[in-house]
């Protein structure tokens, strides 16, 4: 799929995190969101997200999980090895070394488990068209913001 243009509410609806976790994300370098001039709010800037970045937002929610905190050592690293590997489907990490990488096949998952020497933690990356299922162009269906993408709290 080709989208020129995600905003950051429907990134938010695309992945699940909040508009606060993907600009917190975003200023903290951990997602590379594309910034339009001359759009936008108060600031006169609007954050435009790509497909990708959008996809490495949604392997952060899922590493992240349903619990608050307590990974933040571990997002940028899961957010560089997912960009490093654009086609991956999972992300694994070692538990006593703290390793972390991204494979695409099946057959590397099977490979990386059999040649563990600890735990794995392994994550499953979703795809683009995964994560943009069912989009049809137009309003979001969060709520409207009024002064830019990343208002609502």
């Amino acid at each position: 799929m080709d989208f020129r243009h995600i905003t950051t509410l429907e990134a938010a609806d695309f992945t699940g995190a909040t508009v606060r976790q993907l600009s917190y994300w975003a200023n903290s370098g951990w997602l590379l969101p594309q910034v339009v001039v001359g759009q936008g709010g108060a600031r006169g800037w609007v954050r435009s997200w790509p497909s990708a970045e959008v996809r490495v937002a949604a392997g952060l929610v899922d590493l992240r999980g349903p619990r608050r905190g307590g990974a933040h050592g571990i997002l940028p690293r899961a957010a560089r090895a997912i960009r490093r590997a654009p086609l991956a489907r999972y992300l694994i990490v070692e538990q006593d070394g703290g390793e972390m990488y991204a494979v695409d096949t099946d057959q590397a998952l099977i490979g990386a488990v059999l040649e563990a020497e600890g735990w794995l933690s392994v994550s499953r990356i979703r795809t683009v068209d995964e994560l943009l299922e069912g989009f049809v162009a137009g309003p979001s269906t969060r709520s409207k913001s009024t002064g830019g993408d990343d208002e609502r709290r």
